[in-house]
């Protein structure tokens, strides 16, 4: 359960993250 909830933390921070990246690089482009 407790890693459940720990990967489920990671994943949305990642895909936070992976969001500004797309940001990023659309901006650049």
């Amino acid at each position: 359960m407790a890693k459940n909830i720990a990967l489920q933390i990671l994943w949305s921070c990642y895909g936070k993250r992976d969001d500004i990246w797309t940001n990023v690089l659309s901006k650049k482009e």
